[in-house]
């Protein structure tokens, strides 16, 4: 029975590192979906950490199927052991230097993204994302470059979500789209977050780009989307019973297309 036990074992383990380091299983693809921004980092970072835990999990794997193989029923080479405290703390010093040397780079590279400064600050598109059960609504500050004044007695989910305060000048040129976000190609975006009731999280992953949305705050995050295409936008945060109806689109064209779009009444 040992001996049938440690087979299984070794084949489970076997199985799963091939599944995972094949990429592909037929008409299933096991890779990240297509990348549209310079944040590369990323995925060479899950990777090495993916290979480096594989390796770890095969490891173990295969040495849990020998000592079980080796020491199976009624083996009188079973013994008592105390332990080795050379060998233990040679294990965990080599263990808990991987894990500080993966996590030092994973700090680097969440760094670099979050605290990466445009090449032309000036020429950063602002855009408000506004999350609430269960849907996106994305503000553009229109010609002037300016958004309007929001007031929490005028939202009117159907005529004013956001409760824009036509009083303000500032207001009349707002754009508000809801469920799709439009964003130039090659362009710095710097995208405010806000929510109106719950948690949730804005998650695109061809931007390789997620960021929990907290009431009562603001949260500010900057990517650059470098394909033209259209891209799901998810909540990655359980956020009612209506969370799987909580997506919306990423519409990325050119700067020709997006410069029309915004000087169409209203914007389609």
């Amino acid at each position: 029975m040992a001996a049938a036990i440690a087979i299984l074992i070794w084949f489970l383990a076997i199985v799963v590192v091939l599944l995972f380091s094949a990429g592909h299983l037929g008409s299933v693809n096991w890779n990240f979906p297509e990348l549209i921004t310079n944040f590369s980092d990323i995925d060479s970072q899950f990777y090495l950490t993916l290979t480096i835990t594989g390796i770890a999990f095969l490891l173990s794997h295969l040495i849990l199927g020998y000592f079980i193989f080796k020491y199976k029923d009624n083996n009188p080479l079973v013994k008592y052991s105390k332990g080795n405290n050379r060998l233990e703390v040679t294990y965990a010093l080599g263990v808990g230097i991987v894990f500080i040397a993966l996590a030092v780079m994973s700090q680097r590279i969440w760094t670099k993204i979050y605290f990466a400064q445009p090449t032309n600050p000036t020429n950063v598109l602002q855009i408000e994302a506004t999350a609430e059960q269960f849907r996106w609504i994305f503000r553009y500050s229109g010609k002037d470059n300016k958004f309007g004044e929001t007031l929490l007695e005028l939202v009117n989910k159907d005529h004013n979500p956001l409760g824009l305060n036509q009083k303000d000048t500032n207001s009349n040129d707002d754009i508000v789209k809801l469920s799709e976000l439009v964003i130039p190609v090659d362009e710095p975006i710097k995208l405010i977050l806000r929510s109106h009731d719950v948690m949730h999280s804005f998650f695109v992953p061809n931007l390789r780009l997620k960021q929990d949305v907290i009431p009562g705050m603001s949260m500010a995050t900057g990517f650059e989307a470098n394909k033209i295409g259209e891209y799901e936008i998810a909540c990655a945060e359980l956020c009612g019973q209506g969370h799987y109806r909580m997506r919306a689109k990423l519409r990325v064209i050119s700067k020709e297309d997006f410069n029309n779009w915004l000087k169409s009444d209203p914007p389609k």
